[in-house]
């Protein structure tokens, strides 16, 4: 029993090449490397057990022959790619400097599915790619410039275009959703995929020095990178449109409609997060011996982040706050001592540990939310029985009777209504669906302690033993400051109301938490080539 679905047939492909070469005998080399892989993904449909062959062509015949639209089938597979390119350079400049110059680059790709699981059931125009190009060109100088003092330079750039397009994309057709039994049969470019769009540069810079002073190694260096960001995300940008079953589907009668844009200019563009963000460190340790037994590392980092680039001002979230959306985490920095030590118990045994100040995460991370989510861009509209932005004097809206986008065809246009309705949208904002980062916010840090323990025991088995402790202090949360407490539960924990979907970027108030590590490990090499741990 059950539906059978035709894999196809498909071969699965790498091949590629490595290259070295000297360019200038003892003087300039050359390193190439290219792979390619050609396969497949293969496809699951659980949702076919629940919705019948018949039910399933005629939602096929309604999207031909009455929307215009081919939703496509239910394919058994479809082609994935990955490349990747390694070039890079070496330059023997003369005995006490070298230079290096990388340059890499990949693109993959592979199909997946969208809305999947038991109660739903995607045609594979619903698909999408979900691929990468990513790049990146170090160039790198190492010089000795005597016996005692060395230093290293690096210059780097990576830039990264992420993509999640629908493989329907080009029909401009929106997302529909058709109930048909007890499964939602979904066709149409994915409602996520509609707007969807991740592109980074990150440039970094590097100098460090290494410093040999009788029985100090003393380091220090200066790093900076800055992260510049274009994030869209918006769903909706075409249209949903929900179908209480394959008649209402025919009708084109849907019970619910959603679409999404910027406010005043309907340009999905102008929704995306695009900030920069920078970040400066500068680090200093001295790893010393203070007798033939016992070494310890000091070391002193210090971070500090920057920005230029504010989320867009909200009057309507301020208005009911009290403070403005437009915090960022500019000016920022944290100083981190850290200590370690090693000792050495007896010629089988030795204990290690140390401690030391940490930054609690990536900053970008956090903020990001914050430009996206401003309440001021981005206007959702929705015409449901639970929600009605647009009066279209009743409902089910009958798209074959409504005036849609520059005259388009139902399913190709959105109501011309809705798209007035988010031109038409104030642009002073809302309290409402907004992410925001606390203007009191601080850079979370994470206190970590830790002590090993490793011993060369008979037979020559190895034995590690490690503890490491971590206490939190400022962690990162996210708090909905629309919430009052309404009461108790009978454990006493409080319950809240009044959520209207807005969040804010915030400190635990009070014990972050901490953590106990414990790890054990055995291991032994033998000499014919077996390794066991």
């Amino acid at each position: 029993e059950g539906n059978d679905i035709d894999n196809g047939n498909y071969t699965e492909k790498r091949y590629g090449f490595t290259v070295g070469l000297p360019l200038i005998s003892d003087k300039l080399f050359l390193f190439g490397a290219y792979e390619k892989k050609e396969g497949v993904r293969l496809h699951e449909y659980a949702g076919l057990s629940r919705v019948s062959e018949e039910e399933l062509a005629e939602i096929s015949r309604i999207a031909n022959e009455v929307y215009g639209y081919d939703p496509g089938g239910f394919k058994g597979s479809s082609p994935i790619e990955d490349e990747k390119l390694l070039l890079k350079v070496d330059w023997n400049i003369n005995e006490d400097h070298r230079a290096a110059f990388t340059y890499n680059w990949n693109d993959g790709y592979t199909i997946s599915e969208s809305d999947t699981g038991t109660s739903r059931l995607s045609f594979d125009g619903h698909f999408y790619e979900r691929g990468a190009e990513i790049e990146t060109i170090t160039a790198s100088v190492y010089s000795d410039w005597t016996s005692d003092f060395s230093t290293e330079l690096r210059i780097g750039k990576t830039s990264l275009d992420n993509r999640q397009n629908s493989v329907d994309a080009a029909t401009g057709f929106g997302e529909v959703q058709v109930s048909a039994g007890s499964t939602t049969v979904y066709l149409g470019p994915d409602d996520s995929r509609q707007a969807n769009d991740l592109n980074w540069d990150n440039l970094t810079f590097k100098l460090a020095g290494t410093y040999l002073l009788g029985d100090h190694t003393i380091t220090a260096g200066v790093e900076y990178e800055d992260l510049d960001v274009f994030n869209l995300f918006m769903q909706h940008r075409i249209g949903e449109y929900r179908f209480g079953s394959i008649a209402n589907f025919e009708a084109g009668t849907p019970f619910s409609i959603d679409y999404n844009n910027a406010a005043g200019t309907n340009d999905p563009n102008d929704v995306a997060a695009s900030f920069s963000f920078q970040t400066t460190t500068l680090y200093v340790q001295d790893d010393f011996y203070v007798n033939d037994d016992l070494t310890l590392l000091l070391g002193l980092r210090y971070d500090k982040w920057t920005s230029d680039d504010r989320p867009n001002y909200n009057s309507a979230f301020e208005d009911e706050y009290g403070f403005a959306n437009t915090a960022n985490l500019d000016g920022k920095d944290l100083w981190q001592p850290r200590v370690g030590f090693n000792y050495v118990l007896t010629d089988d045994m030795e204990l290690h540990g140390g401690f030391g100040l940490y930054s609690g995460g990536n900053p970008n991370v956090w903020v990001s939310n914050a430009y996206s989510n401003d309440g001021v861009i981005q206007v959702a509209t929705t015409v449901a029985p639970w929600q009605q932005d647009v009066d279209f004097g009743g409902l089910p809206v009958d798209l074959f009777n409504t005036p849609l986008v520059n005259g388009a065809s139902p399913g190709y246009g959105i109501p011309q209504a809705l798209y007035d309705f988010v031109e038409d949208a104030p642009t002073n904002g809302s309290a409402n669906n907004v992410v925001a980062v606390d203007p009191n916010f601080e850079v979370p840090t994470e206190w970590k302690y830790a002590l090993g323990l490793t011993y060369l025991a008979p037979g020559d088995y190895l034995v590690q033993a490690d503890i490491l402790y971590t206490d939190k202090k400022d962690a990162a949360t996210y708090i909905e400051p629309s919430r009052e407490i309404i009461g108790y539960g009978p454990d006493g924990r409080p319950r809240y109301d009044g959520s209207n979907s807005t969040f804010l970027l915030t400190n635990v108030d009070g014990d972050s938490g901490d953590a106990t590590t414990l790890s054990l490990a055995v291991s032994k090499e033998y000499e014919f080539g077996l390794d066991v741990s």
